[in-house]
């Protein structure tokens, strides 16, 4: 308070002042901290749900499509290494000698496969289902579907000059496919096939900096078996 002859001024010292600027930035360092978490948290359950959703669509798919076909009509190729997905072009394109890759299409048992050829019963269009790493990004993976009448090469299936063909991605691109591969195995007798398909799925968006521990892959593992025909 200062006083003068005829009139009392009232107001803040100067310390005054500056503890007042301080405490107000510290609240807003507080509140800006706290939001700033809220919205990492937010973004990584939307992703990590989106993420989830995705992959246990590509298992259902997967249980379907193995469940619903005979183990004839089952072929399971490693075509990772010699192919990769174009994503400007939506085609599935070849990196190298494609080599005798598609010579064997029997089952290997306990080889892991990143492609499926497969029919359903009682339909002559074969599904085609493979895990390609991005051309330009071998970091980023797709997990892809065509289909093809009367195919009598498996290559092919995800030829990308074959007339007509189409590529479709079974997950949306906010999620990267890390891992994916199908391994056939005999349970038993001839009779009961099995197949164990293993995927590894992350969200591509995911906040720098967010020091919560929270996993940010998601796994899944199904095995689904695929009943022989028998006639009576």
């Amino acid at each position: 308070m200062i006083l003068t002859k005829n009139k009392k001024y009232e107001g803040f010292s100067l310390v005054e002042m500056l503890l007042t600027i301080a405490i107000l930035g510290i609240i807003t360092l507080l509140v800006a901290t706290t939001l700033t978490t809220l919205i990492k948290v937010s973004l990584v359950a939307n992703n990590k749900n989106q993420a989830r959703n995705d992959v246990n669509f590509m298992m259902e798919l997967m249980n379907r499509s193995l469940g619903n076909s005979n183990v004839g009509d089952i072929t399971l190729y490693n075509s990772n290494t010699v192919r990769a997905f174009n994503k400007e072009t939506m085609k599935v394109e070849d990196i190298q000698s494609v080599g005798n890759v598609y010579d064997n299409p029997t089952l290997l048992i306990g080889t892991p496969a990143n492609e499926m050829h497969v029919r359903s019963y009682g339909y002559n269009v074969w599904s085609c289902i493979g895990f390609f790493k991005d051309k330009d990004d071998p970091t980023i993976g797709y997990l892809l579907k065509t289909t093809n009448y009367n195919m009598s090469d498996p290559y092919e299936c995800f030829n990308s000059e074959r007339a007509n063909s189409y590529v479709a991605v079974l997950h949306s691109y906010t999620v990267n496919v890390v891992d994916f591969s199908v391994e056939y195995l005999v349970v038993g007798d001839d009779a009961d096939n099995m197949f164990i398909i293993n995927s590894v799925v992350t969200p591509v968006n995911w906040p720098t900096g967010f020091s919560v521990p929270v996993n940010k892959e998601i796994t899944r593992q199904i095995t689904v078996s695929s009943q022989g025909l028998t006639w009576y």
